[in-house]
């Protein structure tokens, strides 16, 4: 039975060596895997590192001249308002001036149509008419051959008197 007992121990000693064998590859195994998981933590955060400082160079570069293009803008926009507020209020001044001239045109208008004597203008309107119907009772015919009968008695004197220029 000792025997056995030595052999089993021995036995359970060999395989505790190959267990033991195992765990220590396993062990070597995974300090490998801890070596290069370090590696890759610190290449991980030296780029982290670098592209957090990349972002606030730029931050710090393109915020500040955001903000001036903004104001620049604003100020543009504000220019131009105040611009076209100015053409608007110029072209009110001008009309105001205008329709205070027209006003005082219509009143002088009014005035000179209040100083009419309309007795006087009807009489003159009447006497028109008298003018104009001594016009159209006018013989044209008999003016015109008048007037060719004065042309020609004048024509031949007019001829004599270029004789003597």
């Amino acid at each position: 039975m000792d025997d056995l007992y030595v052999s089993t121990a021995l036995l359970e000693n060999g395989e505790q060596q190959a267990a033991l064998q195992e765990i220590r590859d396993l062990l070597l195994e995974q300090r490998e895997i801890k070596r290069s998981q370090t590696v890759l933590l610190r290449v991980l955060a030296i780029a982290l590192l670098a592209v957090s400082l990349v972002v606030i160079l730029a931050a710090a570069i393109l915020i500040p001249k955001a903000v001036d293009t903004l104001d620049q803008i604003q100020a543009a926009a504000e220019a131009i308002h105040v611009e076209r507020m100015d053409a608007i209020l110029d072209n009110l001044e001008t009309f105001a001036a205008e329709s205070v001239g027209i006003v005082s045109q219509a009143d002088e208008i009014l005035s000179g149509i209040s100083d009419i004597d309309f007795a006087q203008l009807n009489s003159a309107i009447e006497n028109l008419d008298g003018a104009v119907q001594a016009f159209s009772d006018l013989d044209v015919e008999t003016l015109n051959e008048a007037i060719a009968n004065l042309n020609s008695t004048i024509q031949p004197l007019a001829s004599f008197l270029n004789r003597f220029r």
